[in-house]
This record gives C-alpha cells, structure tokens and sequence, in this order.
C-alpha cells in the first residue's frame, strides 16, 4: 500500500509540474488548436523552361522545280506548325513535333507561281508550342 500512495503522489505531481506555468513563459496551446499546427511548406513548383524557336530558310532565292530546305529549333518534343505561303495566295502546312534534339528539318521541291514576275516572295512562319507557352517566327525567300 506505500508503495501505491508513493507512486499516487509521484503521478500527482508530474502532473503539477507538466499544468503549471514557468515564471514568464506561457504554456503551448494543446493539440489541434489554432496556433500549434507547423506551418505547412509550400511544395517546390517546377520552373517552365522558357520557350525558344529559330527558324532558317536554306536558299534565300529558289527556282520552282529546285529543292528547298526549311529548319526549325526549339525544345524537344514542341510542337510545330509550319505554313509555307506563296505569291499566288497557294499555302502548304506541315505538323509536326521537335525531335529529341530540338529540331525539325523540312524538304520540298518549289512549285511555280505561274503569273508572278521574277523574285516573288514566299513568306514562311512557324508556330511553335510548349505546353502553355506559344511563339511564332517568319522567314522570307525569293522563287521564280
């Protein structure tokens, strides 16, 4: 029985001690209320990487019936599109997406633009998309 008031009076007084104040310091809120909960941190959000597109032409000036050659780099897997324009209000367009490496390599043979004096312009542009990031570049050539 002395044994059990001792151990009675030991429980007692931790509890005491864990209730009371210390001089000048006010005791934790108890879990679950307002002011106790850690704060959360925000998780680490990935930074876009930004979008950039070039665009090349492979002859400033082509024949009809001559290879033509157009080159687009941007980010891998970007998704492309390119519209080749001609005098004679005749467009062609190609879809496509950057391979690994960020480019995109584009062959035709020049059509004529019957009609059209020597030195007619062909206005390229490409649309380049990266998730919600979208640019656009234009190039010109001449064809006779």
């Amino acid at each position: 029985m002395k044994k059990l008031a001792v151990s009675i009076a030991a429980l007692a007084l931790s509890c005491f001690v864990l209730v009371s104040q210390v001089h000048g310091q006010t005791p934790p809120p108890p879990p679950g209320l307002p002011g106790n909960n850690p704060t959360a941190t925000p998780a680490p959000t990935a930074t876009p990487i930004p979008l950039t597109v070039s665009l090349a032409v492979a002859h400033k000036h082509v024949n009809a019936g001559s290879s033509q050659g157009i080159k687009v780099t941007t980010l891998p897997g970007a998704s492309v599109f390119l519209q080749i324009a001609y005098p004679n209000h005749h467009s062609d367009g190609v879809k496509a997406a950057a391979g690994a490496d960020g480019a995109l390599a584009y062959g035709f043979v020049q059509p004529s633009v019957a009609n059209h004096h020597k030195n007619a312009k062909v206005t390229v542009t490409v649309q380049v998309t990266f998730g919600a990031q979208s640019k656009t570049r234009k190039a010109t050539y001449t064809t006779s």
